[in-house]
């Protein structure tokens, strides 16, 4: 129990900056696609921003990257 009690101080703040580093990062995957992928948009599964504000935060998201029309299947698998 002690170890689990030390190792819980500061606990939220990691959470909270996890969520932030992970919203950073979707963010860049997202504009790198765009950019990249003849402006193709790439949905994100990620908290929303009003849930974020009622503290549910989390640093998982998941997406799938768009397919490039006109590139065969094997030049999208290597894009993945």
């Amino acid at each position: 129990m002690k170890i689990l009690s030390k190792e819980h101080i500061g606990v939220e703040d990691r959470c909270k900056d996890a969520y932030q580093v992970a919203k950073q990062c979707g963010d860049a995957l997202q504009a790198a696609v765009k950019a990249n992928c003849n402006g193709a948009e790439m949905p994100l599964a990620f908290v929303s921003d009003s849930d974020a504000a009622n503290l549910f935060t989390t640093s998982t998201f998941s997406f799938n990257l768009p397919l490039m029309e006109g590139r065969s299947q094997e030049f999208n698998e290597q894009l993945a």
